[in-house]
């Protein structure tokens, strides 16, 4: 008789502990759930613009908290009547907008850049912060006037941002397609070529009084004093398979 009530107790406490941890396990899961429902219902609710840095925007979260992004690229830029201390910290944007009649240009970078509405062979890009200015076109007999097509990227999400863009011109040249890709503070040339060419190099035409210096992948331009005024990326090729008996050329 006392065995057997040892065992009805054994199976009781058994039981108990299961549905005890069935339990715990099925208040855990919906602990959880509702943690990760609450947590996708946080929402950007606005930018702290005064916390604006040259790579970094801080907003304000809908549950009272404070988050930040931080950008590979600038994605702000100072621009003021007197001292740049005192100035505000002003989005870039580099979408390329209507300037005159014959050229687009960065929406709102300290660095002005405009590129050409039709390839031509004086100026297709050109970079000017201050007073101080450059630019360069594709030299060639054949070069065609190829409109600029505008990449113009939008915002998503309330942390994207403008701070890369791209205008190609097609068919510029013989099976060859010219674009670049346009940054706050540089300007990256991509020369794609659909068939194997005869000739061994492109030429472009630089227009500007600053000195230039090559570095690895990189073109500084730069004032007598040595300081560096504007970046150009080494020319990209791309589109055949051999490419590395091509090169470019400025002059």
């Amino acid at each position: 008789m006392k065995k057997t009530k040892k065992k009805l107790w054994g199976i009781l406490v058994l039981a108990v502990f299961v549905i005890t941890t069935i339990s715990t396990n099925i208040f855990q899961k919906e602990e959880t759930i509702s943690t990760a429902r609450a947590a996708s219902e946080i929402k950007i609710e606005k930018e702290l613009t005064a916390k604006r840095s040259r790579f970094v925007k801080q907003f304000a979260m809908t549950d009272g908290s404070f988050t930040a992004a931080a950008y590979s690229m600038p994605v702000h830029y100072k621009k003021s009547k007197g001292s740049s201390k005192n100035g505000k910290w002003k989005e870039i944007n580099t979408t390329l907008v209507k300037s005159g009649k014959k050229k687009y240009k960065t929406k709102a970078t300290d660095l002005s850049i405009k590129v050409s509405r039709k390839a031509n062979k004086k100026s297709v890009v050109s970079m000017k912060r201050g007073k101080t200015s450059l630019s360069f076109a594709l030299k060639g007999k054949k070069l065609k006037a190829a409109k600029a097509k505008r990449s113009n990227p939008k915002k998503k999400t309330a942390t994207d941002v403008l701070n890369q863009n791209k205008v190609t011109y097609k068919k510029v040249m013989k099976n060859t397609n010219v674009s670049y890709d346009i940054f706050p503070e540089k300007v990256q040339e991509i020369v794609s070529i659909r068939k194997k060419q005869k000739r061994k190099a492109l030429s472009f035409k630089l227009n500007t009084k600053l000195n230039v210096k090559v570095k690895g992948r990189k073109v500084y331009f730069k004032t007598k004093k040595g300081k560096t005024k504007f970046t150009r990326m080494n020319t990209v090729w791309c589109g055949i398979k051999k490419v590395d008996n091509l090169s470019s050329r400025i002059s």
